[in-house]
């Protein structure tokens, strides 16, 4: 009987050794790294985020139309109706036949992945469908990237950040455990960030200082007393 006790307690010792011993492997990768549980594991925030890609395209026009405008000031074109139609094509109106072969060669030169079409005096600008295609991904791509920055910026360890299918982004943020920490991100995540690049009238620029609220309002412009 004693003999069987001590059998027991030997194999009770030997159990309870050998768990001890295994625990650092649980949690440890192959190089010593602790591993990182899933959100399966150890909760979190997960997030599929659907991007206006539209808004994309939208933006994009609007500077080709900025830029037109600045074009043709500068080179003294006359035109009328410059205008943005359904958000993915411009149209304006030369008032001068003159000047038909002198746009239509500063468009083709200065603007690129779009299509012309003449009608006359009238123009349609419009951006080619793989310009469209290129435009939004750079938008989820650059998405993808801001939510990347912004996450390590508020230090979380390892979060994922990843395009799934055309238009949208995966965002998997392990280990947060108060309502607060999540709600805090999913602000951080869907803050705006917008960047536009526009063509600068430098003639214009260099008279800010003294240019009259009349004027700035010709502009589109107000200044602010």
């Amino acid at each position: 009987m004693k003999r069987l006790n001590f059998r027991l307690i030997l194999f009770i010792f030997a159990l309870i050794f050998g768990i001890v011993f295994s625990i650092p492997s649980l949690t440890q990768s192959e190089n010593g790294k602790k591993i990182t549980l899933g959100l399966d594991l150890q909760g979190g925030l997960h997030m599929l985020l659907g991007i206006k890609t539209d808004v994309a395209i939208e933006s994009r026009i609007k500077s080709m139309a900025a830029t037109i405008k600045y074009l043709f000031d500068d080179e003294d074109i006359i035109f009328d109706n410059l205008r943005i139609v359904d958000g993915n094509k411009i149209t304006f109106e030369l008032l001068d036949g003159d000047d038909v072969s002198k746009a239509k060669a500063l468009l083709k030169k200065e603007l690129e992945g779009v299509t012309i079409a003449q009608d006359g005096l009238k123009f349609t600008v419009m951006m080619t469908p793989k310009e469209s295609a290129r435009t939004k991904q750079n938008a989820i791509s650059q998405a993808v990237d801001t939510i990347r920055t912004r996450l390590d910026a508020f230090g979380l360890a390892e979060p994922t950040v990843a395009k799934q299918g055309e238009d949208k982004i995966l965002v998997e943020v392990p280990g947060i455990k108060t309502q607060a920490d999540e709600q805090r991100i999913r602000e951080l995540i869907a803050r705006a960030a917008h960047l536009q690049l526009m063509a600068v009238d430098e003639e214009r620029n260099s008279r800010v200082e003294t240019m009259s609220p009349q004027e700035a309002r010709s502009y589109g412009d107000v200044i602010l007393e």
